[in-house]
């Protein structure tokens, strides 16, 4: 068959695939008494799993022997160009449509010998008892076709969740992992070096992130928790046997791709994005064009915020800072967590200790907002803090909410001036935790190398040109991460409802400062020291101050301002010189 006929069978049966399946059959007699004479077809499920594990068996042999052709034609290919033949080029492009034609019946195979596993108890193919649970489905594998991301919105099923974490832990057996061996070449997932599709849990993971219901479900704080997480046993038991106890290992390829990546890390942490965001972990939250990706507004519930307070209690615990170092593929994802609840956070770190919150500078924006604790959201902070991503993304998303209270409470009257320096004050310390963290573990990581100190520090600080591609609508902020695509947006909450063009804003005028920033010469900030850096953070802290005293000529003589600018430096920079020891988690050390 040629792969043109192929690929135009595949559309045809796609069409197909959109009208109600039915059986062809007599049509029934016109008689009175309203019975039909059935058509003899019939098909068993019997059948169906044989089909199944013919197309298993098929996959499974023509993965092997298509991978090896691909790595002999590409390593031939690249000896002539190498050599100065033309005739390497012309092999590179035979590698290259082989890879597309043979990934065409990759997941043709791939798709019909799954097609059994959604189905209930009792219906499911007897020949597919023997292969375990199937590592790919039309729910857990993970493409990056347009139409394959669709069927992983589909709700997975609860027995299919179940089952697979159950088998998942009977055999969590150090150096013994019955997905990724020497023995299995099955592989699944050509759209990454680093994630070869063999272990079922990543692709579950990341089908999760494709649906925030299920990934809320399945890590729901358990039934009587309570309020808040303050113990272990508050935790939900899949988010601590994958965060905690489950043995990960590196899927990559062995031409291409980086052992140290975990990819199973980074689908862990898309799905508790959806989990405690409400969005599908790389929608784009100002289109709403796509049903399963509401848009434009908050989605938190309390049952997200459940999510995120277990959370915030395991990375933010001793274990922490461990944590992170090894799962660094969850950086980004922590991150983007803690800006979407930066309100909570700062609600959290507002009062006296856990006492006399206020409501009212930080009211909540949906029901059953979480409350992580003033310790809680301090560990959390200085464990996010450690890493160059994270730190980021929860920086700019603070600033960012910082601003928008001072535009929601513009200095008019007495009881908004209050609110103003409130706000400053309180953002001024969640910046200061997260800006000592940073400086901590950038002298921990590069003890006696001053020089790639402070180029980690000089990348640190530019979370501030972020707010270049910043958009704001419906009560939140989509701010990009660098160098990255929708997928990595960062959807944090603001103060202000501030929609459309916000250039008469605070956060307008910050947007446009952003860009100023992205303009520079990025060769001048290559560098910073500890000095350097904390003097940039609090110049950021001051400048939003004179921005907000600015805007009214009275306000600027007014007595009550006179101790702003020392209470905004004692936020940030905490009081007394050993303030930062109690703050939270120390960096981590090897």
């Amino acid at each position: 068959m040629a792969w043109d006929e192929w690929e135009r069978l595949k559309a045809e049966a796609a069409d197909h695939r959109s009208a109600p399946m039915q059986l062809n059959q007599v049509p029934p007699e016109p008689s009175g008494g309203g019975g039909s004479q059935q058509g003899d077809l019939a098909v068993n499920q019997t059948d169906l799993a044989a089909i199944g594990d013919a197309a298993f068996e098929l996959h499974q042999g023509f993965g092997r022997v298509s991978e090896h052709a691909r790595a002999a034609s590409q390593k031939a290919a690249g000896g002539l160009k190498t050599q100065g033949f033309a005739l390497g080029g012309a092999l590179d492009h035979v590698a290259s449509r082989w890879i597309d034609q043979s990934r065409s019946l990759l997941d043709a195979t791939a798709h019909i010998s799954n097609q059994d596993l959604g189905a209930e108890d009792g219906q499911a193919g007897a020949g597919r008892a023997r292969h375990g649970p199937r590592q790919q489905s039309p729910w857990i594998r993970r493409h990056e076709q347009p139409h394959a991301v669709r069927r992983l919105r589909r709700p997975v099923p609860q027995r299919l969740r179940e089952k697979l974490v159950a088998y998942d832990k009977e055999r969590n057996v150090k150096n013994m992992s019955p997905w990724i061996n020497n023995w299995n070449n099955g592989d699944l997932n050509f759209y990454s070096k680093n994630d070869r599709g063999r272990d079922p849990m990543t692709g579950f993971l990341e089908a999760l992130g494709h649906n925030p219901g299920a990934a809320t479900d399945f890590f729901a704080q358990p039934e009587g928790a309570g309020a808040g997480v303050d113990k272990e046993s508050e935790l939900n038991e899949n988010l601590k046997y994958l965060t905690k106890d489950r043995i990960w290992l590196s899927d990559a390829y062995i031409m291409g791709g980086d052992d140290k990546v975990i990819a199973g890390h980074d689908s862990l942490g898309h799905a508790l994005e959806a989990a405690t965001t409400g969005y599908v972990y790389d929608a784009d939250p100002m289109t709403a064009k796509d049903p399963m990706i509401p848009g434009n507004r908050d989605m938190r519930t309390a049952e997200t915020a459940g999510v995120m307070e277990q959370v915030v209690f395991l990375y933010g615990s001793e274990d922490g800072p461990k944590m992170l170092h090894e799962q660094s593929q969850l950086a980004d994802s922590l991150g983007r967590m803690g800006a979407a609840y930066i309100d909570d956070i700062d609600y959290s770190m507002s009062g006296v200790g856990d006492r006399a919150k206020d409501d009212g500078l930080f009211p909540p924006k949906y029901q059953g907002r979480a409350d992580f604790g003033e310790q809680g959201a301090i560990n959390f902070l200085s464990v996010i803090g450690q890493n160059e991503t994270s730190h980021g993304a929860v920086s700019a998303a603070q600033h960012l909410y910082t601003l928008s209270m001072l535009d929601a409470h513009p200095p008019t009257s007495e009881a908004n001036m209050n609110k103003a320096h409130d706000a400053l004050t309180t953002g001024g310390e969640v910046r200061g935790i997260l800006d000592h963290s940073r400086v901590q573990q950038a002298e921990e990581t590069y003890k006696d190398e001053a020089e790639e100190q402070n180029k980690s520090l000089g990348r640190s600080g530019d979370w501030v040109k972020l707010g270049a591609g910043a958009v704001v609508g419906g009560g939140i902020a989509a701010i990009p991460l660098p160098g990255s695509t929708a997928a990595a947006l960062v959807v944090a909450p603001l103060a202000a409802e501030t929609i459309g063009n916000a250039v008469n804003t605070f956060i307008g005028h910050e947007i446009d400062k952003g860009i100023d920033k992205a303009e520079e010469d990025p060769t001048e900030k290559a560098q910073v020291t500890s000095q350097q850096f904390y003097s940039q953070g609090i110049q950021q802290q001051a400048d939003a101050y004179a921005i907000y005293i600015g805007a009214d000529s009275d306000v600027k003589n007014d007595t009550n301002l006179r101790d702003w600018p020392q209470d905004i430096e004692n936020s940030y920079f905490g009081t007394g010189s050993q303030q930062n020891d109690y703050r939270g988690r120390p960096a981590y050390k090897d």
